[in-house]
């Protein structure tokens, strides 16, 4: 089901579109002080080892979608 981004389902916010790199964005620059295309790249290249060893790359990796 499409919703609008930001749409809120009392403590779920559901995002489509782009507006999961919106929220990616927000959250990387939050809790890393980088982009969420830096994230991405350094996601793809391992840079971040485990993400079960941070619990705040796993978190942010889960809103990244199947193909990125």
């Amino acid at each position: 089901m499409a919703t609008t981004a930001g749409a809120k389902n009392e403590r779920i916010t559901f995002v489509d579109g782009e507006g999961w790199k919106k929220l990616l964005d927000e959250q990387t620059r939050r809790y890393f002080d980088m982009s969420a295309d830096d994230f991405i790249a350094k996601c793809k290249t391992g840079a971040f080892g485990d993400p079960d060893d941070d619990e705040r790359v796993m978190w942010l990796a889960m809103l990244l979608p199947d193909d990125e």
